[in-house]
């Protein structure tokens, strides 16, 4: 079987550490690069080339998605932070 090759682009560190310790406990995934903001996320894209990229919803805006279909039809897994009941 072949692994899932995955990107994480959060700007959060602990959340990024976090993405990456479950996704890596995984069989047949494998994370191949970070970025903790969207120019970097955008650099990652273009020189790892990615299966999927698990994004912060904050940083995937209309640019981003298409630089994803540019490059490859790559999979966008956008995550949004819990914010109600937190201080």
């Amino acid at each position: 079987m072949n692994e899932i090759s995955i990107i994480l682009i959060e700007d959060h560190d602990l959340t990024r550490m976090g993405l990456k310790a479950a996704l890596q406990s995984q069989s047949g995934l494998k994370v191949i690069g970070e970025a903790a903001n969207a120019t970097q996320g955008m650099k990652l894209l273009e020189t790892a080339k990615p299966d999927v990229a698990v994004v912060d919803n904050a940083m995937c805006d209309l640019i981003f998605r298409n630089k994803c279909v540019e490059l490859k039809r790559i999979t966008i897994v956008a995550i949004k932070p819990k914010t109600d009941g937190m201080s």
